[in-house]
């Protein structure tokens, strides 16, 4: 009996049997492949946690930028001189001939270029005085949102004659 380590040999002092040590081995090898399957399938929900993560992050990224563009837009398109009110309102705006750049932070605060986060550019097209892109790009300087603000002005009695040539 001394021959045998103390857990090959049985309770009667005998050695164990190769049928017992068989059935423990199986225990074993399946408690590995429970295991395994176990990390496998926590892996997996980990993955499937840090898409939705990103996801809803993404989502509240472009439901803010969303309600930025909407603002400005309806600024510029309530006022005659959109784009002087647009000024007035965003004193820390970069205001050149007809583009305006105004800087946010994370949190969505217009703040100084230094501390930007994003930008939103609202540029005055040419070929029309009554409407303007605006887009909002990221850190990367890539487009994330655009949007078009389009004014209806009304014609006056002396706008039609003008345009009839009267």
């Amino acid at each position: 009996n001394h021959l045998f380590p103390p857990s090959l040999q049985s309770e009667k002092g005998g050695c164990m049997s190769l049928k017992q040590r068989s059935k423990s081995g199986l225990f074993l090898l399946e408690l590995l492949l429970n295991l395994l399957l176990f990390c496998v399938l926590c892996g997996c929900t980990l993955l499937f946690f840090l898409k939705s993560h990103h996801l809803s992050e993404n989502a509240t990224l472009l439901h803010n930028a969303v309600q930025i563009t909407s603002s400005l837009a309806g600024i510029y398109e309530t006022d005659a001189d959109g784009l002087h009110t647009i000024a007035e309102i965003y004193p820390q705006a970069i205001v050149r001939e007809d583009r305006i750049t105004i800087y946010y932070d994370k949190e969505y605060h217009p703040c100084t270029q230094d501390n930007a986060y994003f930008h939103v550019v609202i540029t005055k097209n040419n070929d029309t005085a009554n409407s303007a892109d605006i887009h909002l790009y990221n850190q990367k300087e890539e487009l994330f949102y655009s949007i078009r603000a389009c004014k209806f002005i009304p014609s006056t009695p002396e706008s039609l004659k003008e345009v009839a040539g009267l």
